[in-house]
């Protein structure tokens, strides 16, 4: 986890690096594994690139129930940012193309 902290720390000082925040229900042995990580992780990763560069991702077909893992991930958010992180942000970073 210490590397990982700190190759995320190091991603993030790039100005044009994005977060998204999918993949952990399937790195993750059961959903105990997961409730104990999930609050640190995504922490961790808001800590770094702030709401503005983190974006959520559906961890289809992956997560069977992705209501919960969005849910869960968005409970962990303050109010003022999941809007960005649920929609917004992917919508900034993956422009649509006509």
């Amino acid at each position: 986890m210490r590397d990982w902290c700190q190759n995320i720390a190091r991603f993030a000082e790039l100005p044009n690096a994005c977060c998204k925040l999918s993949g952990l229900p399937a790195e993750c042995r059961d959903t105990a594994e997961l409730e104990g990580a999930v609050a640190d992780i995504i922490g961790i990763a808001m800590d770094h690139f702030g709401p503005r560069r983190c974006l959520l991702g559906s961890d289809q077909p992956v997560s069977r129930d992705v209501h919960d893992w969005c849910g869960r991930v968005l409970s962990l958010l303050p109010e003022s940012d999941q809007e960005d992180v649920a929609s917004k942000n992917a919508l900034r970073i993956y422009p649509r193309r006509q």
